[in-house]
């Protein structure tokens, strides 16, 4: 009996059961490597999350800074490239976003621009953005 509970306990140890490993990440589009949370590596306390049903949301210090929608305009899978427009709703209503760019070889860091407009005005010259993927959490 010993030998039997000494051999579950092994497999549990080997192959991770209950460990709460979640599935591996999908990249198989840009679209789809998106998803998940993401931290701003130029400004510190950002981050940005992306939802399977195309939401997002921006928070600075797990504050909730923008909120909207999004759709996808342009994706490349072989350049890793994706273009995306972003609206704002609720608080964040009147907020419109483009971002563009590229990911790393590995989807682990997206690259690129954002350019902004509130209220309906004219959009603002592109800033850049780097973003690290941290994992699957979609929201906030």
């Amino acid at each position: 009996m010993n030998k039997i509970i000494a051999l579950i306990g092994l497999s549990l140890l080997i192959y991770g059961c209950g460990s709460g490993e979640s599935q591996p990440r999908d990249t198989s589009s840009p679209a789809r490597a998106l998803i998940g949370r993401w931290k701003d590596q130029k400004v510190w306390g950002w981050r940005e999350y992306f939802t399977a049903d195309n939401r997002f949301f921006i928070t600075v210090n797990r504050d909730i800074f923008y909120r909207g929608s999004y759709d996808i305009l342009v994706q490349d899978r072989d350049e890793r490239s994706l273009k995306l427009f972003m609206e704002g709703s609720g608080t964040s209503a009147g907020a419109r976003m483009f971002l563009q760019g590229f990911f790393s070889a590995d989807f682990s860091v997206f690259s690129g621009t954002l350019s902004q407009s509130s209220g309906g005005g004219r959009f603002s010259e592109p800033s850049p953005v780097s973003w690290g993927y941290l994992d699957g959490t979609q929201e906030p």
